[in-house]
């Protein structure tokens, strides 16, 4: 039932030629400021292979690794962005990636450095 909901959704993108961000979280800490390791990285990187796989065609699908991932722009931050991108790079996925930069999101507003400047070339080089 969901992924009819979720193919309903894209197909109405589609047609309309607006975008629809696929966002994924951890349900831990409200979804926000965590950084996946271990069996939960894995997990993602799975989940992520399995959506892009069935959806990433779509011309209206945007895939957002991850949301407000990160209390601070850390190297474990960077480690889990690479791998999600690289799940999805690896699993044919060839449209736009959105990466939500460290501190909850926030970047240089809610920390004393941005993920997305720190470790631009490591993400870079995953994309």
């Amino acid at each position: 039932e969901n992924i009819r909901l979720l193919q309903t959704f894209l197909s109405e993108g589609d047609k309309q030629g607006v975008k629809v961000q696929f966002t994924f979280r951890d349900n831990a800490n409200q979804g926000g400021g965590n950084v996946l390791t271990g069996e939960k990285l894995k997990q993602a990187s799975a989940d992520i292979s399995n959506v892009v796989k069935k959806f990433g065609s779509r011309t209206s699908f945007v895939l957002d690794t991850f949301n407000q991932g990160g209390k601070s722009a850390s190297q474990d931050w960077a480690d889990m962005q690479t791998t999600l991108i690289k799940a999805a790079r690896n699993s044919g996925y060839k449209g736009t990636i959105v990466v939500e930069d460290s501190n909850w999101g926030g970047g240089l507003t809610a920390g004393p450095q941005s993920g997305l400047v720190k470790f631009a070339d490591q993400l870079k080089a995953a994309n």
